[in-house]
């Protein structure tokens, strides 16, 4: 037997439990980072009522992630992605945003058993701070920022 607990599957069982009322679409998409410069995005219809070509009946909120994101990385976009579909259009990087996706991060450490350590909450204070300001993520050992961030 052979038991694999995809980290996107767990994540968004989290984010379920966390916010049953939550209705997002998550799709893959080809080439938004090397267009925008984004790994994750979230999308809501705009001012005019203009509904992008993915959007589904039901959902309030389409979450896109770059296809070609680094696989290690795709739990911390989704998360991410997740933390503004729950801050709503107009939250941004405040403080909704921060406590969903403080609390989607705690989750999905329990659900592997184990708490969040300090040092992965300082981490993730450290990447919202990086959101609200603009300044460049850059963990220690490593090229590549986590997308979204």
């Amino acid at each position: 037997m052979i038991r694999f607990d995809e980290p996107v599957s767990v994540l968004l069982r989290c984010a379920q439990q966390l916010y049953p009322a939550l209705a997002t679409k998550v799709v893959l998409v080809d080439g938004m980072h090397a267009a925008d410069g984004a790994w994750g995005m979230t999308w809501w219809p705009d001012g005019a009522g203009e509904l992008h070509p993915d959007w589904e009946d039901g959902i309030t909120a389409l979450i896109l992630i770059d296809a070609s994101a680094p696989y290690y990385a795709v739990p911390d976009i989704l998360a991410h992605e997740l933390a503004h579909a729950v801050a709503g259009p107009d939250g941004g990087h405040a403080d909704v945003f921060a406590a969903a996706y403080l609390a989607l991060h705690a989750a999905f450490s329990r659900a592997h058993g184990c708490e969040p350590t300090a040092e992965l909450v300082a981490e993730l204070h450290t990447l919202v701070d990086c959101a609200r300001t603009g300044r460049p993520y850059e963990p220690a050992g490593s090229e590549i920022v986590p997308g979204g961030v």
